[in-house]
């Protein structure tokens, strides 16, 4: 699992990357205007996506971890629900997007609302066969190296087509040859597969795949519910501008960490369906202890070069922002862990835990939201959205200790906590001018693995495993 979480790690780390270039490029090539009708087509298509990239393909990732020998009949019916809920999707987005242009007052963006909506079942098909079926046989690897590839062609096809004079019609048609891309590599990866004799209920696919994907549009929420409000509540119209630049920071070690979710959930899947309790235990508290040793520091360092971070990102007009991201960091870092924790719960066959405590998150969330923006503007949405977050993870680790008996050992837990903190005192005290900081960051990080190897806590055997991931001229 550790290898296959790295290899997922690094294809995450590419495809934020490339969504970083596209919009650094077209920001500065379209103007603001152009790109912000960009932004908002964007954003509808990936509202629409999250309606059929989580709970079918996680579904189908389970139930084939569970039981390769049956993949030819759960691929047969998982793609014939998915091709069905996706071309619904598709009817009724293309259908609207008259409506939903008029809605935002501008007919010019009829033509790439529809365009967007032809994304959306291609988009939807790639999915479950590289988050689903390549992920539920646990071919992390094929997994990964088709995100990288698709994410390489998407910043391609995305610049070459708007530098050619399609501008926001070939921005998201750039998507689209990405998606096709993906889609041919990762059924390419699949392969044939045997025909099964035994018929798959498609009952049970449902009643996984929809509460997971309610847990994912919570999710969307949670991270989105603070800009939203804070655009309707906030004292001043620039602070949903700075606010934005402190979210999209924040929000990477969140997306790092979805890539150990999606080993996670197949692989507790399998350890639970066979009533491996110890096995399972183990994945439970290696997944904890990594994601506790990569987030502690990161939210620490982050947190102390808030400023520095900002003025060197977004330049120095967005320096009100580093208050806000000193605090977003944390909150979002914890929604990171509800993330992780909830597969755990979602993998055990329990889907509907996490969706209710969801619900009950994001009930929260509005309450605070609505109660500390009008007084504190955004370090008031920051902290709504923190105390959020800090409530759902603590909710799930107590959830988790309660059904699985672990988490993570007290020893491993205080190692990481004098490790960090070690790292965070010097951030804190001495100031660091913004264009150095990638390099004390590059610093620290060396610091931090020789503080944990010094007091024992990055052991042998995790070496080791670096070891046997980083030669590797290919992904398994």
């Amino acid at each position: 699992m550790v290898r296959g979480t790295t290899y997922l790690v690094v294809a995450h780390v590419v495809f934020l990357f490339s969504g970083y270039i596209i919009h650094i490029v077209l920001g500065r090539h379209f103007g603001p205007e152009t790109y912000g009708n960009y932004g908002v087509v964007l954003n509808l298509m990936t509202t629409i996506n999250l309606l059929l990239i989580s709970g079918f393909p996680q579904a189908a990732s389970k139930y084939i971890a569970e039981d390769k020998a049956n993949i030819g009949s759960i691929v047969k019916t998982s793609i014939r629900i998915q091709a069905l809920f996706a071309g619904i999707t598709f009817g009724i987005y293309f259908g609207l997007a008259g409506v939903i242009a008029n809605l935002l007052n501008d007919d010019s963006l009829v033509n790439s609302i529809r365009i967007s909506a032809l994304v959306v079942p291609v988009y939807a098909i790639f999915v479950i066969y590289n988050n689903g079926y390549l992920n539920g046989l646990g071919y992390f690897g094929k997994q990964a190296k088709t995100l990288i590839l698709s994410s390489i062609v998407k910043v391609a096809a995305v610049l070459a087509l708007v530098f050619i004079g399609f501008m926001i019609n070939g921005a998201i048609l750039g998507y689209l040859i990405a998606a096709v891309i993906g889609l041919f590599f990762a059924s390419r990866y699949l392969g044939r597969l045997e025909k099964s004799d035994v018929s798959f209920d498609w009952k049970k696919l449902l009643r996984f795949g929809v509460p997971a994907t309610f847990v994912s549009m919570i999710l969307f929420l949670l991270m989105n519910i603070d800009l939203f409000l804070l655009k309707g509540l906030a004292s001043a119209s620039d602070q949903a501008g700075y606010y934005t630049s402190a979210t999209t920071l924040a929000k990477v070690p969140y997306f790092i960490m979805g890539a150990l979710a999606l080993s996670l959930m197949p692989s507790i899947s399998k350890s639970t369906f066979v009533n491996d309790i110890q096995l399972t235990q183990s994945y439970i508290r290696q997944s904890t202890r990594y994601m506790l040793m990569f987030l502690m520091p990161v939210v620490l360092v982050i947190s102390a070069t808030s400023g520095g971070l900002i003025e060197l990102v977004y330049t120095a007009e967005y320096s009100e922002a580093a208050r806000s991201l000193a605090v977003l960091i944390l909150g979002l870092s914890m929604l990171s862990v509800f993330l992780v924790l909830a597969n755990v719960i979602m993998g055990s066959g329990r889907p509907l835990i996490p969706m209710f405590m969801g619900f009950v998150l994001v009930f929260v969330d509005i309450g605070l939201n609505l109660y500390l923006i009008p007084r504190y503007d955004m370090l008031g949405a920051a902290w709504a959205t923190t105390i959020t977050a800090s409530l759902g993870a603590f909710i799930a680790a107590i959830y988790v200790v309660l059904v699985f008996k672990t988490l993570i050992s007290f020893k491993s837990f205080m190692r990481v906590c004098v490790a960090s903190l070690l790292v965070w005192t010097i951030p804190l005290y001495v100031y660091v001018t913004p264009v150095l900081l990638p390099f004390v960051y590059i610093g620290l990080a060396l610091l931090y693995l020789g503080v944990l190897m010094l007091i024992k806590e990055l052991r042998k055997d995790d070496l080791e495993m670096l070891k046997r991931v980083f030669p590797s001229s290919r992904f398994r």
